[in-house]
């Protein structure tokens, strides 16, 4: 097989196919004919459906960092599907209650992962980790200076404070 070949297969390996079902879809009093369905990629989160004139399908696709929340409100038949992005909410009907928290509870880590809070977290952990493999004495200077570089490639700290810490580990 092709490197390129390769590289399209493994992209398509990382996405999640989630299918909402013709009876929910009936129930819920959707368009019966049209099917939901929603992608989750590392990093986007894809809903699309086929239009009322059954001949080409409408999505919505949002990168993990404008996408607020995901809540799902099950009924006795299925579960709704509230994606909020923005101001906007996005209401993904005739998903079984299963499908309904597998796609949330997917959902809800790339959320974690591509926020600010998300991001703070893994740095605060990769700290505290770093300090503990360190036998918890003080760091060293290496360390330190590692510690300031990865908060300025995430944003956490502007160039100026990255310039004053680092002028600071080194004097």
């Amino acid at each position: 097989m092709s490197k390129k070949k390769q590289n399209v297969q493994s992209a398509e390996d990382k996405r999640k196919f989630f299918k909402s079902k013709y009876l929910l879809r009936a129930i819920h009093g959707d368009w019966w004919i049209t099917g939901n369905h929603v992608i989750i990629d590392d990093h986007y989160f894809e809903y699309r459906k086929r239009n009322w004139h059954l001949i080409s399908v409408d999505s919505l696709q949002f990168h993990w960092q404008y996408v607020e929340s995901i809540m799902v409100d099950k009924h006795i038949f299925g579960a709704t599907l509230k994606v909020t992005a923005g101001k906007e909410h996005y209401y993904i009907k005739g998903l079984s209650k299963k499908t309904a928290d597998a796609i949330k509870k997917l959902a809800l880590n790339y959320i974690s992962i591509n926020t600010q809070r998300g991001t703070t977290e893994a740095l605060a952990g990769a700290i505290a980790q770093a300090v503990k493999g360190n036998g918890g004495n003080t760091p060293s200077p290496a360390d330190e200076l590692m510690k300031f570089k990865k908060l300025h490639e995430a944003g956490a700290i502007s160039d100026e404070e990255f310039e004053k810490a680092k002028k600071k580990i080194l004097s």
